[in-house]
């Protein structure tokens, strides 16, 4: 036991599911096979974690390491900034982005003096830790300043042989093997594949396949483009990059009418630097975040067109766009009309009286 590395194992944001995770394990406990774990965060929060997942473990308060003795239970460096009662449960706070920031900080401290050989935690919240005066893009580029780092680094996401990382999500995964089970098959493509090749294959056949997943990607992205509203505006063949879609275009809906909304400001709320944040978009909708902003604006000046009645000029001020002219002609080159063409082609289509042929 003596011999397993210290490691801190922070709360996460009180908010959500970290200090339930973080008890859920204690109670199973999975740390005694990696590590001799510290638990970072206010004791109360790991307490009320071991109450939501219906367990307990001996646990003690520490103030030091020097304190440690995992023969006794859990040690719980007690950092007395979270009151269970104070928490509003599923909501960004910056009552609890400054616990988050807290956390962070004491394991760094830790980490850089020696006493802990690393850190893990529950799931931070980078919004409610911008509200507490964050300002990086995210943990991540927060921890890289703190430890001085210049190499490139990232997040990456594991599951046993399966590994993810989030800013390459969006490109297809083609599964090559000489497993020609069907039983393979269907796990090979419930994980997230888009295509299932068995050994020996033909390389005309892997190019076919290729060329036709771009393909696919290409007309469902043209096709969504030109329909009016926000509802269909990427397709995605992953939960990664579903949620990250869900998140763009809260994001887009919610600064629409902010003529200033820069790219620079987009990639921050989604906690992402420039660079990795334009490929991510581009990977993910086809579209630089600029031409992304600026398709979206008109697919909500479509809706708009057919559902509110407002002048081009006043449609064109609630997408953001300050010049009427500029927005007509960004119209029509998305559109193929303009919009008093639009709306004018719309109405006369929806008055036209059917008759039987239509029927």
């Amino acid at each position: 036991m003596n011999e397993l590395p210290i490691l801190g194992v922070l709360l996460g944001n009180s908010a959500g599911v970290g200090p339930e995770l973080v008890a859920k394990l204690a109670v199973s406990n999975y740390y005694a096979d990696y590590c001799r774990p510290v638990i970072i965060g206010d004791v109360r929060m790991f307490e009320h974690g071991l109450k939501v997942v219906g367990g307990d473990v001996p646990h003690y308060v520490i103030s030091d390491l020097s304190e440690c003795d995992w023969e006794r239970g859990y040690p719980v460096l007690d950092l007395k900034d979270q009151d269970p009662e104070q928490v509003v449960y599923g909501e960004a706070n910056a009552y609890c982005g400054a616990s988050d920031l807290l956390q962070l900080d004491t394991a760094i401290e830790l980490c850089k003096a020696g006493k802990i050989e690393g850190f893990v935690f529950g799931p931070f919240h980078k919004g409610a830790m911008k509200m507490a005066g964050l300002h990086d893009e995210s943990e991540h580029t927060y921890l890289a300043h703190a430890f001085n780092l210049t190499t490139p680094f990232c997040e990456v996401n594991m599951m046993d042989d399966l590994m993810t990382v989030r800013t390459t999500s969006h490109i297809p995964i083609i599964l090559l093997t000489a497993l020609n089970i069907e039983e393979k098959y269907q796990e090979g493509i419930e994980s997230g594949a888009d295509a299932y090749i068995t050994k020996p294959f033909n390389v005309s056949l892997l190019l076919a396949r290729i060329f036709k997943l771009i393909e696919l990607r290409d007309k469902l992205r043209q096709k969504y483009s030109n329909e009016p509203g926000l509802a269909h505006s990427i397709i995605c063949t992953n939960d990664k990059d579903q949620k990250f879609s869900v998140k763009l275009n809260e994001v887009l809906n919610e600064h629409m009418t902010d003529t200033d909304f820069s790219v620079n400001d987009f990639a921050g709320i989604m906690g992402l630097g420039r660079t990795v944040f334009y490929k991510k978009v581009r990977g993910v909708t086809g579209y630089s975040p600029y031409e992304y902003l600026r398709v979206m604006r008109m697919k909500k000046a479509a809706e708009m067109l057919l559902t509110e009645d407002l002048t081009i000029a006043e449609v064109a001020y609630s997408v953001g766009i300050n010049d009427p002219f500029y927005f007509s002609k960004c119209f029509k080159n998305q559109f193929g009309v303009s919009p008093s063409a639009y709306r004018k082609k719309l109405s006369e289509d929806e008055n036209e009286p059917i008759n039987d042929a239509d029927v």
